[in-house]
């Protein structure tokens, strides 16, 4: 095994930055120009040189960071952890295919668009781009690692360096600690002085003399802080680490015990309630980033725990919903992503789980899991590959928002999720639907796609077919109280409103056709059957929608010409264009609209895979024969529904989740039971594929997937123990 990496030449570097800048690396290698340089090829002599003694600095330091394996392939050295510490690796299969993942993440690094900018936050993927390609043996990568900040009067008071940004923050420590030895030595000494100044007292809500009356946003003359103040909990856990670690650095005992404290309580909470911005399309993998930090450099022992424990709790929610490279759902703040790689719980996902296809680009926030010694355990990767026995269903519950942050365990489960493994598809739904105004989606069905790895299928009360997740905060897209009942493979979704409109999101691998007014839905290996209920007419193929998916107008600034009517005289001007572009164009939308006056609007789905149904056409026949949707209590609010594979499943409206009825093959669905779970098999217990209790009776993690077992437990003091077998 050789003990560094190829490295680029420095030709190969250059072409990554210009070809001005390529050009003067040439002419820095000659002998001094006979003649005066022009002030721009000063300028670019300047930096061809320091560009060359970065590459010299970090080809010298490298070795300590980055070997390569016998198949060629970059393999980094990670922190170290203690013996104990670690769980063990899957399997040497797992481990093989994994670290093929890493070294396309590498090698992407050096290919993918690099606009690194430091303005407030413009770091948060570029900077793990930067630690990425320094991996990769990149020297400009790697120079940006110590770049100036832009923004000087912001950080002047914490020695130049951005101690500011959540996401700026998240990197922050493992630069300083990782990639710490092969920064410039006034560099580094800069960083562990500003963490000081920074940590003296607790940066959050401390006085700011840099807040400008009037200014509005986040940005540190908008907030009166030393430190970002957003409270979502991907925000939070950067602020969390970084203040804990770089006050541990500098001896800050008060600072210190304070976010020893915050980071406890939320561990303790999510044992024993989850987290409230959950299983988050857009945020779940920018909520994990940084506590690898803590797992990875902390030097309390109880903090490297916490920074256990809270990984095992997410990637095992990651794993739940993980999907082929996408996000299944239901969950909060997804943002509207189309699949697959949508958003960054599919690339943490994808790292540690792999898919049939690879992602052709990185938000890079991987740069710090490839970087640490943490894997999973071997139950976890199992549950993210679906590796089990399947069918299975579960019945989970999450919190709400911002209460299991403050280490709040103890208020009622805000949503109640139903969640059902086929063999070649997941279906979810919150008995909640999706939030009206808010940002939660209630209803999604995720299957195999051979093209895609994976297809998305997304269902809403909307008239705007980009909003069938979330409504994303925005009350005009999902105005309407909704609710959603399912029976593993059925459910159906409803809405209280006259004349509701419904919209539908698939890929175009995915066929539509109507027959008797059913929509049936097509895909390689799983068909779904769409009965409307109270609509005018079928849930069916819409132009309107479809166009509304694939293209959206915008307005840019650009420059025009403009002739004069009277003189003929053509000018150039600045003005506002209004243009249409593609936005989903890989997809396209089905549309409904419930009846006049007819209260209550929606559909039933149903969804058959084989064994159950050899092929499309058997399934729709059966649908067609035996498939019964009754809506004659509609009246009262109740749709009653069999379907062709004998599932029966029926809802009666409710205001409040205890007026909702469900009767699931006949019996009534037990709220308050569900309730008491975060996540549960149905019918079973800890030997289920996944439990844990709610509430305080709560704080223990039990997986059994593929013959293997995880169990973890966060004690009330917040104290760490785990088994894998």
């Amino acid at each position: 095994m050789s003990t560094r990496p190829p490295r680029p030449s420095l030709a190969h570097s250059f072409t990554l930055a210009s070809a001005a800048l390529f050009a003067a690396v040439l002419a820095s290698a000659q002998e001094p120009p006979a003649r005066p340089l022009n002030a721009k090829e000063q300028r670019e002599r300047a930096a061809a040189l320091a560009l060359a003694e970065a590459d010299t600095r970090l080809q010298a330091g490298l070795p300590s960071l980055v070997s390569t394996d016998t198949q060629g392939r970059l393999v980094p050295i990670p922190a170290p952890a203690p013996a104990g510490f670690l769980n063990p690796v899957h399997s040497e299969a797992w481990l093989d295919a994994h670290r093929s993942r890493v070294d396309l993440v590498l090698r992407t690094s050096l290919t993918q668009h690099f606009g690194f900018n430091t303005h407030f936050e413009n770091e948060k993927y570029t900077l793990g781009q930067a630690m990425a390609r320094t991996l990769a043996g990149d020297a400009l990568g790697y120079s940006k690692l110590y770049e100036e900040d832009v923004n000087r009067d912001w950080h002047a008071r914490t020695a130049g360096i951005d101690y500011f940004a959540c996401f700026v923050i998240k990197h922050q420590p493992r630069k300083y600690f990782h990639f710490g030895h092969l920064l410039p030595s006034e560099y580094h000494a800069r960083m562990k002085e500003g963490a000081r100044l920074w940590t003296e007292v607790d940066p959050h809500r401390r006085k700011s003399d840099l807040v400008k009356p009037g200014t509005r946003g986040y940005t540190p003359d908008a907030v009166n802080s030393w430190v970002d103040t957003r409270t979502t909990d991907n925000l939070s856990m950067m602020r969390f680490t970084a203040v804990y670690l770089m006050a541990e650095e500098s001896g800050s005992a008060e600072v210190m015990a304070n976010y020893k404290r915050r980071l406890t309580r939320f561990a303790t909470a999510l044992y024993r309630a989850g987290n409230g911005e959950w299983d988050s399309e857009n945020y779940l993998g920018h909520t994990i980033t940084p506590v690898f930090n803590i797992h990875d450099f902390a030097k309390d022992p109880q903090v490297r725990a916490t920074g256990k424990a809270m990984l095992d709790w997410w990637l095992t929610a990651a794993a739940v919903k993980y999907y082929r490279g996408g996000a299944a759902g239901p969950n909060c703040r997804d943002y509207n992503h189309v699949q697959p790689f949508g958003g960054s719980l599919a690339e943490m996902g994808w790292f540690f789980f792999g898919a049939p296809l690879n992602p052709a680009k990185f938000e890079y926030d991987v740069v710090h899991a490839l970087s640490s010694a943490y894997v999973p355990p071997p139950a976890v990767v199992n549950l993210g590959t679906q590796n089990f026995e399947r069918p299975r269903e579960l019945l989970n519950t999450k919190p709400p928002y911002h209460e299991p942050q403050a280490g709040d365990f103890w208020k009622p489960a805000a949503y109640h999720e139903t969640y059902y493994y086929g063999r070649t598809f997941t279906l979810g739904t919150l008995a909640q639907g999706s939030n009206p105004g808010g940002d939660t989606n209630g209803f999604k069905l995720v299957w195999d796609d051979p093209e895609r790895g994976v297809a998305d299928l997304r269902f809403a009360p909307t008239h705007d077919p980009v909003f069938t997740g979330s409504a994303v905060y925005k009350r005009d897209k999902i105005p309407h109280r909704n609710r959603a009942a399912q029976n593993r493979e059925v459910a159906l979704f409803l809405v209280k409103a006259d004349q509701a409109p419904w919209r539908v999101s698939l890929p175009l691998t995915v066929r539509a056709e109507v027959v008797n007014n059913i929509t049936f839905l097509r895909g390689a290996n799983t068909w779904a059957a769409i009965h409307p209920v109270n609509l005018v007419g079928a849930l069916g193929p819409d132009e309107d929608a479809t166009r509304g998916i694939q293209f959206t107008e915008r307005t840019t600034r650009r420059t025009v010409e403009v002739r004069n009517p009277e003189t003929g005289a053509v000018t150039r001007e600045r003005q506002n264009v209004a243009e249409t572009v593609p936005l989903h164009s890989s997809h396209h939308a089905l549309a409904g609209l419930g009846k006049p006056s007819g209260g209550l609007s929606g559909f039933v789905l149903e969804v058959g895979e084989a064994p159950a149904f050899p092929d499309y056409e058997s399934f729709k026949k059966a649908v067609l024969a035996k498939a019964k949707l009754d809506v004659s209590g509609l009246a009262q609010g109740t749709v009653a529904y069999t379907g062709a594979g004998g599932r029966a499943l029926s809802a009666t409206w409710g205001d409040t989740l205890e007026e909702f009825k469900v009767l699931r093959d006949g019996r009534l669905h037990d709220w308050a039971e569900h309730g008491k779970y975060v996540y549960r098999e149905t019918g079973k217990g800890p030997e289920g594929l996944i439990h844990q209790l709610r509430g305080p009776d709560g704080g223990t993690l039990t997986v059994n997937a593929g013959g293997r077992t995880f169990i973890g437990t966060v004690a009330p003091d917040g104290t760490y123990t785990f088994e894998n077998k």
